[in-house]
């Protein structure tokens, strides 16, 4: 067998990656048969299927030519993603991967895409690349760079390392990486020599040129062959043979005059293969080197023998599984050496099988072959420089086709073919555009033009072998044409039809029944006729299949109206369409199999007529499996098996299985629409189908339904942040023992998977299943990547398994593990510690709930005491209130007859002395009883601060006047200075009083001799505005170890001046002090005297308090009051329920006033609206009515509205006063009081009444005088305005009337005469009759003003009886005439 070998194929099961491969060389014995010679080469080897032999027919042409066209490539290139197509190397990873190194950049292919690796997107230090070796050791590739030094990509990691000449290399110029016999790595540097990489020790050792004796030049490769010597071949010097122990070198160069030597001298590949033979590659030959003999057999190129090298420049030697030396060379292509088939007699018996470049997949993209790779499924790849990738599969297409191309856009694609037919010696017919195709043993043999009467850009449809072997040709609108196969004569056989287009032939028993657009046509003799009497049954007349089944009927296809059948007769008995059943009425193409049933294609699916008696049929379409509707052509294989074409395929009908298997374009099958009818069979069996893209052919026998699938890989985790799925962003994640840890802020990620075998990876399709997120599997068809978003934390299993087409998914998957790591917070050490917390947080609470419920019961109780001591407390102010109350009046009985006492002068000088100090003591006891009133007050809480906007000024001078007033010490003076401008501050007037008083009488009481100061001062400290409230004296002063204990409570100092006290009052003002936020200094010397200081804060407002409006109290102007005449006593009405206070008043202001008695406020009131007196003074707190009601019944009736109003009280607080004058109180006197200052209050009340009657009666105004906003009109109550303004109405409604007296306008006002008297006396200090006068005179004023009357006609419409009463009224109101007042106004 030695020379008989044409070409060594290899079929390889499936997906032994490691080493599990089988090789199936074939061998020609006969120019017919394929003898498959079976090769073990792994122990593990496992055969599913034995092919024993396989007939090829139509083996002509050259031996080499035949042998090539074997081969079919596919090309990958940059358009498909490859860094560039100048590839110079090539590796695979034992993940599958394909890594191709070129001079743009590393390329890493997973059987589906390409990702790339270059300077701009990675850590490689250069594009411009040499070589690659992937390292098993450390799964690392070794990427060798031009300039750039080592980059070492870890595989797992997915991340680059370097090696620099600084990294103990020689130089950073690599040229070849070759491994080591012990598992380190050669790296062949282009200048001074090659280091070896020890993987263990992870160190380099360097061999330079300076240091290897005989070793000088550039170097390109390498090869160790195991024997301690390292082969280097070198750029114009030959070979070298390193002794790597005594670093010495042998070298061998090219002699001309020897031919047993090395063939050239630059030496750019060499090789050592299986059987230790020792390849050398030169750009001047291959050479077999003998290295015991030192001998080269050498091989080149002959033009002459076509089985030579096909090229001297050698790049690249490689072997396969086989054996099969490949040799990659440069301007040549590829030769392959089959090693077990070639005897070494001689160089030029050797015979190589050279792939070259032949402009199609047969043969090689670029004729410089780089480098070559097996890969561990048995494909071939091999990688051109300027071409890119040629990938051979160990599997040839099942589907392959004819070569009959014609050029588009630059590129080779097929012809459109619309008819197939074979003659009776085998060739294939093939209808195109105004030609026809022969193919003979499927090699084009010959070209038929039509062009001599022929329309142009017309086609042949349909071709027809009839029973005598003539062709029948059916063309598009242009008629029918018959050939004769043998001579290629083509004659037009006439049909009276214009445009004639052919659709289908049928040959019957006695005629050619032809098919047209237009009807149904018949041929007889070479005549053609119209068949009319079917035409005219025929409801459409596009005829487009015909066929005569075994009953005799005729079926007739239509295009757009269904079957008609026809009996013998040619008279319609069936019609079946849509309305019978049909998805479709258009038929495309009719076919009758072996067993007499008839198969439809048609544009709604695959019709079955399973019985052409009763017509029952059957409907396969997409829903049954079938990829597409649109069936264009049918035919039945030797086995029985119906196969159709579609727009997206070939499919076949397995009846065993009730299914269809479909193909499609990536199993070889061309893309594009197939063509009505265009379908046939060989003698051998082989199916041909014909497409726009050409004729696609088959052997169906050869077809694999249940071929192992090649085991699926996960190739890649990217993970992203954040959900921003963008590859810049991505993170590659590594897959350590089929797990993957991702962090929660990543948790977007996408898996990569793939069958990693080039061969089926363009058919596969996958599913997955995400253990965890779901427990269904998702088919993704073709799709080989997935995208999780947002997965949580936690623990998932991602599964993908994978199928080939027509096959079902399997059991076996890929899996990985997927950790999502979850934040800090949520790690289960963080979980523990929330256990923990919640524990204790638990035990916590039962402890806070159990101290909870024990402090609850506490301040229960607490709660319950507070309460009980707050009722007590305020009993116990109730008490003090009462009986201080019941205190002050017997002390107003005493303190009034004492102060009458004292003023008696007729009084001796020692009674006058004991009763001074009974009312010294008197006042010392009233005193007392205000301080633990107030105190009790401060002490349980019950002293609120009131604030309220008013003058501090006004209030400071009253207690001065006060205490001036009351001052009993001749020698002591009292002085009030106010030098502050703005007095008007926020204050609790009550509050101030208290601390003036307790400090005054602290005053007064060390003070025997020497003046006393009341002052309000402003002063400023640090941007802060107050206002002081200063107590100074010149008495006895205090000392310094008092200072600092006058303020706390019941402290009483020691020293000669201390007098008796309580100990309480000074405590007193400091609480009180504190409660209004102001504070109290004080500064003192012994005998010098004592300076207390109230301060302060001007601007506080006190938010946080409670806020009182200031009752304006009707404090009269002081006017003069003109006139004013008092015919009889003024009434003052005492109110009182204590008799003796009752008595000691009527006593006191018997002889000045007429005074009348009311024991409680409803007597008064009785009295009040009786009497009408002048005054009324009354006690607050007494039965039936108090003081309060009765003042605000007073002051709410027109009558007694203007009746001033005294109230009498022991409750001195400001809600009580703040009461008394709500309800309309002129005054407060606080129990005790005198009857001295009694008649003080009211003397001064009734001297400005009197002079507010006054100023009304100046004021006095008619409705036509214009208004006048005098101050004293405002003071008036509402009551008292309406009472002036209602008389003063009716006398200017009345003005004419002579006699208005008291009683008229009484009956106007609906009060009684004595009333109305008063009520207008007490206003005006007038009678009503002088008050009537005074409104009739102010009106005849404006009368005269007017001009418009004369003196007598004015004294008529006032109501004067006389001009002369008239004229004295007026003189005495105005001093002059009313004659004298004209002239002057005139004037």
């Amino acid at each position: 067998m030695g020379q008989s070998l044409v070409f060594c194929n290899r079929l390889v099961v499936p997906h032994l990656c490691d080493n599990h491969a089988i090789q199936v060389c074939f061998f020609m014995d006969t120019p017919q048969t394929w003898i498959i010679h079976i090769l073990y080469r792994n122990r593990f080897i496992m055969i599913r299927r034995i092919v024993a032999l396989i007939l090829l027919s139509g083996l002509i042409g050259s031996l080499s030519v035949s042998a090539q066209r074997e081969f079919t490539f596919k090309r990958l290139n940059a358009a498909n993603g490859i860094s560039s197509n100048y590839v110079v190397d090539l590796a695979q990873d034992k993940a599958g991967n394909i890594w191709i190194a070129s001079e743009s950049g590393l390329s890493r292919f997973d059987g589906s895409q390409f990702t790339q690796y270059n300077t701009s997107n990675s850590d490689i230090t250069s594009n411009e690349l040499n070589a690659i070796y992937y390292n098993a050791y450390d799964n690392t590739l070794w990427v060798g760079t031009q300039r750039d030094g080592l980059c070492v990509f870890d595989c797992l990691q997915q991340r680059f390392t370097h090696f620099y000449d600084a990294n103990n290399m020689i130089t950073n110029d690599v040229t070849s990486i070759v491994p080591a016999t012990d598992g380190g790595l050669w790296i062949v540097h282009y200048h001074l020599g090659v280091d070896y990489y020890d993987n263990r020790k992870q160190s380099f050792t360097s061999f330079r040129t300076k240091d290897v004796k005989g070793l000088e030049g550039n170097f390109w490769c390498a090869a160790d062959n195991g024997k301690g010597q390292l082969l280097v071949g070198q750029h114009a010097d030959g070979l070298s043979v390193i002794d790597l122990k005594t670093r010495t070198c042998k070298n061998y160069r090219h002699n001309p005059d020897d031919p047993n030597s090395l063939p050239g001298n630059t030496v750019k590949c060499i090789y050592i293969d299986k059987g230790k033979n020792i390849w050398v590659g030169t750009t001047q030959g291959l050479a077999l080197f003998n290295m015991e003999q030192e001998r080269f057999i050498s091989f080149r190129h002959d033009e002459n023998n076509p089985h030579s090298l096909i090229s001297n420049q050698i790049n690249s030697i490689g072997e396969d599984l086989d054996g099969n030396i490949w040799i990659c060379t440069h301007m040549g292509g590829v030769s392959m050496l089959n090693m077990h088939a070639n005897t070494f007699t001689s160089p030029e018996n050797m015979t190589f099988c050279n792939i070259g470049v032949t402009g199609d997949l047969h043969g090689l993209s670029s004729p410089n072959a780089s480098c070559f790779l097996q890969d561990c499924f048995g494909n071939i790849w091999i990688g051109n420089y300027r071409g890119g990738l040629d990938f051979l599969s160990y599997k040839r297409p099942d589907f392959q086709m004819l070569a009959f191309d014609t050029s588009r856009d630059g590129k080779a694609v097929g012809k459109q073919v619309w008819g197939i037919a074979f003659d009776n010696r085998g060739r294939l017919w093939a209808g195109g555009e105004n030609e026809v195709a022969i193919f003979q043993n499927r090699s084009l043999w010959k070209v038929i033009p039509l062009e001599k009467g022929i329309m142009p850009y017309t086609h042949v449809s349909v071709i027809y072998k009839d029973r005598s072997g003539m062709l029948w040709f059916g063309m598009y609108r242009d008629g029918v044409l018959r050939c004769d196969p043998n001579t290629g004569t083509v004659t037009r056989i006439p049909i009276n039809e214009p445009y004639a287009e052919i659709c289908t032939f049928y040959e019957d028993a006695d005629k050619l029944w032809i098919g047209t657009q237009n009807g149904l046509f018949s041929c007889q003799n070479d005549k053609i006729r119209r068949e009319d009497r079917i035409n005219g049954q025929l409801v459409d007349p596009m005829v487009h299949g015909i066929l005569r089944d075994r009953q005799g009927k005729l079926w007739v296809g239509t295009f757009g109206k269904g079957f008609f059948i026809f009996n013998a007769e040619n008279k319609l008995v069936k019609r079946i369409d849509t309305s019978g059943g049909l998805t479709s009425n258009a038929i495309n193409y009719l076919y009758q199999a072996s067993e007499g049933d008839i198969w439809a294609a048609t544009r709604g699916g695959l019709v079955h007529i399973t019985d052409t008696k009763t017509y029952s049929f059957q409907i396969f379409g997409t829903s049954q499996g079938l990829p597409d509707n649109n069936v264009r052509s049918i035919i039945e294989d030797d086995a029985g098996q119906i196969w159709l074409s579609t727009n997206k395929g070939i499919s076949v009908w397995k009846n065993d299985r009730g299914q269809f298997c479909n193909y499609t374009y990536t199993q070889g099958v061309p893309q594009g629409d197939f063509m009505d009818g265009a379908v046939g069979k060989d003698k051998d069996g082989n199916l041909y189908f014909g497409s726009q893209n050409g004729i696609c052919y088959f052997h169906p026998s050869l077809i694999e339904d249940n071929e192992q699938i090649a085991s699926i890989k996960i190739t890649g985790v990217r993970s992203y942040g954040d959900n921003a799925q963008n590859e810049q962003n991505a993170t590659f994640e590594p897959i350590e023992d089929n797990e993957v840890r991702i962090p929660y802020n990543s948790n977007t990620l996408t898996l990569s998977f793939n069958v990693m075998d080039f061969t089926q990876s363009q058919q596969v399709e996958y599913a997955y299943l995400m253990e965890g997120l779901n427990k269904t599997w998702f088919e993704t068809h073709s799709q080989n990547s997935i995208t999780f978003h947002s997965l949580l934390p936690g623990e998932y299993v991602f599964k993908v398994k994978a199928r080939l087409p027509n096959q079902p998914f399997g059991d076996d998957f890929a899996a990985v593990k997927i950790v999502v790591t979850p934040p800090f917070w949520l790690t289960w050490y963080a979980k523990l510690l929330y256990v923990v917390l919640v524990g204790c947080f638990c035990y916590w609470l039962m402890r806070s709930y159990k101290r909870k419920l024990t402090l609850e019961s506490r301040l229960s109780l607490e709660h319950h005491q507070h309460e009980n001591d707050k009722k007590l407390n305020n009993e116990r102010l109730r008490f003090y209130t009462n009986i201080t109350h019941e205190l002050r009046t017997p002390l107003t009985l005493i303190l009034g007859p004492l102060e009458d006492l004292l003023a008696d002068k007729t009084l001796p000088a020692g009674v006058v002395n004991k009763i001074s100090i009974i009312h010294d003591n008197a006042n010392r006891l009233l005193n007392l009883i205000n301080q633990i009133l107030e105190f009790r007050k401060t002490e349980t809480e019950n002293r609120k601060l009131k604030v309220a906007q008013d003058d501090l000024g006004k209030l400071v001078q009253e207690i001065g006047i006060k205490y001036k007033e009351l001052n009993r010490n001749p020698n002591v003076g009292i002085n009030i200075r106010i030098t502050a401008d703005n007095t008007v501050i926020y204050y609790d007037s009550e509050i101030i009083t208290i601390i003036i008083d307790n400090l005054m009488s602290n005053a007064l009481k060390y003070t025997p001799k020497g003046e006393i100061t009341l002052s309000l001062d402003a002063s400023e400290e640090n941007g802060v505005r107050y206002t002081e409230i200063t107590v100074a004296d010149t008495g006895h002063g205090i000392s310094k170890e008092s200072l600092n204990h006058i303020f706390e409570r019941y402290y009483q100092g020691e020293g000669k001046y201390q007098a008796s006290g309580s100990g309480i009052g000074l405590s007193l003002v400091k609480s009180l002090a504190d409660l209004h936020q102001a504070t109290v200094d004080v500064q003192s010397e012994v005998d010098k005297g004592s300076r207390f200081t109230l301060r302060l804060l001007t601007e506080n407002t006190y938010p946080n308090t409670s806020h009182r409006s200031i009752v304006t109290r009707n404090r009269n102007e002081q006017t003069e009051l003109a006139d004013a005449r008092s015919e009889t006593k003024p009434i003052i009405l005492l109110v009182e329920d204590n008799r003796d206070i009752c008595e000691y008043i009527r006593s006191s202001f018997g002889e000045k006033y007429e005074v009348l008695v009311a024991n409680d406020g409803k007597e008064g009131w009785d009295i009040a609206s009786n009497r009408i007196p002048n005054i009324i003074v009354s006690d607050i707190m007494m039965p039936v009515m108090d003081g309060i009601e009765l003042c605000k019944a007073v002051k709410e009736d027109m009558r007694t509205s203007h009746i001033p109003v005294i109230l009498l009280t022991a409750k001195d607080t400001i809600q009580d006063k703040e009461e008394g004058y709500a309800a309309g109180a002129d005054s407060f006197i606080t129990k005790p009081f005198s009857a001295r200052l009694l008649n003080s209050r009211i003397d001064n009340i009734l001297d400005n009444r009197k002079k507010l009657a006054k100023v009304i009666i100046a004021g006095l105004k008619t409705e036509d005088e214009p208004e006048n906003d005098g101050e004293p009109e405002q003071k008036l109550s509402n009551l008292d305005k309406e009472f002036l303004q209602k008389v003063t109405a009716i006398v200017e409604e009345h003005l004419n009337m002579e006699k208005m007296d008291l009683a008229f306008i009484a009956d106007k006002m609906c009060m009684s005469h004595s009333t109305l008297y008063r009520k207008i006396k007490g206003l005006t200090e007038m009678s009503a009759n002088e008050f009537v006068r005074k409104i009739k005179i102010r009106k005849s004023l404006e009368l005269i003003s007017d001009g418009g009357y004369s003196i007598a006609e004015i004294a008529d419409l006032t109501g004067f009886s006389s001009v002369a009463y008239f004229r004295q009224c007026f003189k005495d109101e105005y001093g002059v005439t009313p004659t004298e007042y004209l002239k002057q106004d005139k004037r």
